[in-house]
């Protein structure tokens, strides 16, 4: 987790190693150890594609200032956008795509989502554009919203209430 008064976003990669089947172990400066798969964004991201090569995927290397890791001059990856992904895949956050899919799922506009989970507009876009790791709360939020509306369809219309 990001230590206290340090914005996410802040935390600088301090080592990076390419790990066998496209995943990153990344060491951060504030001594928090994540291994990141790629795998799928590498298929999925056609810019990335060639990463795919194990040889130049195994190049991996901390870039510049530490804020990005990099394979060569043209392929670099956001240490912010690392850091959130592996905070998703350690299950320390709730996963963007579930967040954005629960928003379609209700037809929620930001403002409407933000009403319904006590939160800033600017935050539920911060949440959907990927700039800030969603917390588990908010996921447990959006379960619990479901729940209620399943709980509330499923209860029998009291005796008399035509």
């Amino acid at each position: 987790m990001v230590n206290a008064g340090q914005s996410w976003n802040q935390v600088k990669i301090k080592t990076v190693d390419a790990l066998p089947s496209y995943r990153l172990q990344i060491e951060w400066e504030n001594g928090q150890r994540q291994i990141i798969e790629l795998a799928a964004k590498l298929r999925r991201v056609p810019a990335l594609a060639p990463l795919l090569d194990a040889e130049l995927f195994s190049q991996a290397h901390v870039g510049e200032w530490g804020w990005s890791v990099a394979w060569n001059d043209e392929i670099e990856l956001d240490g912010a956008q690392l850091y959130r992904e592996g905070e998703e895949s350690m299950q320390r956050a709730f996963a963007r795509e579930a967040f954005a899919a629960w928003l379609q799922r209700h037809g929620f506009s930001y403002a409407a989502a933000a009403r319904v989970l006590g939160i800033s507009q600017r935050t539920v876009a911060n949440y959907i554009m990927g700039h800030r790791p969603i917390p588990l709360i908010v996921g447990l939020a959006c379960r619990g919203y479901d729940a209620s509306l399943a709980d509330n369809r499923a209860r029998p219309e009291p005796a008399g209430s035509m």
